[in-house]
């Protein structure tokens, strides 16, 4: 971990934040109440925010005030239509190219993709079904879709999005497995 231009040891502490590791999850927790949590092996980081910043945000996280019509708040107040447009109006440099890495795509219910996300985000049978109730897995199933659409190894891709859904899991208190083919 570099701090500051210098490498540093784990865990790190300062007077404003921690950095720790457990296992291959990488968490800093800052003392205003801002957690992040990267998982090094699936390239999966969740943030969180302490209720202080309740309604007080805007940008990639959300605008945290529990109005789903707003999530997509884009910097001059306007509604984007989708997850794409929205990252994009928060660039900070419009002159570098970026890339999304998860497009829109229109996936067939016959396809492979579609039938391997739905095993692990739409079926009462799945490894990930006990968290259904608190997690909604909607969103992890369309980010599945268009994850494995893309990926050049699709096993990697579909144990990177379970492994998003658990984390999420673990933030609402439900301890859930990653799937045994992950």
């Amino acid at each position: 971990i570099i701090v500051g231009d210098n490498p540093v040891e784990l865990p790190y502490l300062s007077k404003d934040f921690v950095i720790s590791r457990s296992g291959s999850t990488i968490i800093l927790d800052d003392k205003h109440g801002v957690k992040v949590k990267c998982n090094l092996a699936h390239r999966i980081c969740a943030f969180s925010i302490s209720g202080w910043y309740f309604g007080k945000t805007a940008g990639l996280l959300g605008t945290y005030n529990y109005e789903p019509s707003d999530e997509f708040k884009r910097p001059k107040g306007q509604i984007a239509n989708t997850a794409t447009v929205h990252a994009k109006s928060w660039e900070l440099k419009k002159n570098c190219k970026s890339n999304n890495l998860v497009p829109d795509v229109n996936i067939n219910e016959n396809s492979d993709y579609y039938k391997s996300c739905s095993k692990y985000f739409k079926h009462t049978s799945s490894p990930l079904a006990a968290c259904y109730n608190e997690v909604e897995p909607g969103e992890y199933f369309e980010l599945c879709l268009r994850s494995l659409a893309r990926a050049s190894d699709q096993s990697k891709a579909l144990c990177n999005i379970a492994t998003a859904y658990v984390m999420e899991c673990e933030r609402n208190y439900l301890e859930l497995s990653l799937p045994s083919s992950c």
